[in-house]
């Protein structure tokens, strides 16, 4: 269930500097990975209500809505970015299958990436 060493570094490194953001940011990446990105993403709004403005807690927080399924929240948290991540704009012909895309569920991902073969 993921590696030992990384599980110990993110905590460390929050025990350390709980506002490190970026830290909060690769923490939520691993727990995704790991299955728990409800955690991750309850954890991440927790930290965005105190720091409101921040680019890294946002990109991690629109990361986990998207595995938890909800893919509006991850719009709205994506919008709270505003000009930090550069993201150029679908063809035309693509704004159809975007929208479409945004109004069906995913379904949630169960087990780690990679661990149902084992």
């Amino acid at each position: 269930m993921g590696t030992p060493y990384s599980w110990a570094a993110f905590t460390r490194a929050l025990d350390i500097n709980p506002d490190l953001s970026i830290a909060h940011n690769l923490y939520a990446q691993l727990e995704v990975d790991l299955g728990r990105a409800e955690d991750a993403m309850l954890r991440l709004i927790g930290r965005s209500k105190a720091r409101g403005s921040d680019p890294d807690l946002f990109a991690g927080l629109v990361h986990a809505c998207r595995f938890c399924g909800l893919l509006d929240a991850s719009v709205a948290a994506t919008a709270r970015l505003g000009g930090w991540i550069p993201v150029s704009p679908p063809a035309p012909d693509k704004l159809t299958s975007c929208s479409v895309t945004t109004r069906r569920s995913l379904p949630k991902i169960s087990t780690p990436l990679g661990a149902q073969g084992r």
